[in-house]
C-alpha cells in the first residue's frame, strides 16, 4: 500500500460517518449536530436519527417514556432526554426525536400527539 493510499484510509477511519447526513438538508444536519441530552452528552454522532411519524413513543405510568424499537418498548433513561433550547428551534417544530444505535437510545425529545 502506497503512502497516500495508507493516508486516505487512515483518515477515512479517523472520521466518523454520520447517519442522518443523506436524508436531510445541511441546515437540518448542523441543527442535529448541536443537540445536547440532558446528561450532557452529545446526541448525534454516528446515531440514526428519526423524526416524527418515524417515532412511536408513549408516557409510562411512572411519567418516564419508553419507545419502539423493532418491535419492543424500550425505556428512556431520563438524562437522555433532549435539552430544550429556544433560541435554536427544531427544524421539525414539534416532531418527536430519536437518536439511536440499534435499541441504544442516545437522545430523545417526545413529540405533540399524533391526533
Amino acid at each position: 500500500m502506497t503512502g497516500r493510499r495508507a493516508c486516505l484510509l487512515a483518515l477515512l477511519l479517523a472520521c466518523p460517518a454520520a447517519a442522518h447526513d443523506s436524508g436531510f438538508s445541511p441546515a437540518q444536519n448542523a441543527w442535529l449536530n448541536r443537540q445536547i441530552a440532558l446528561d450532557r452528552m452529545k446526541c448525534c454522532d454516528e446515531h440514526d436519527v428519526h423524526v416524527g411519524v418515524d417515532v412511536v413513543w408513549r408516557v409510562t405510568d411512572a411519567g418516564g417514556y419508553e419507545v419502539l424499537i423493532e418491535g419492543a418498548w424500550q425505556p428512556v433513561p431520563p438524562g437522555r432526554l433532549m435539552r430544550d433550547n429556544p433560541g435554536d428551534p427544531s427544524p421539525w417544530g414539534h416532531r418527536a426525536l430519536l437518536f439511536r444505535t440499534g435499541a441504544d437510545i442516545w437522545c430523545f425529545r417526545p413529540g405533540e400527539p399524533l391526533t
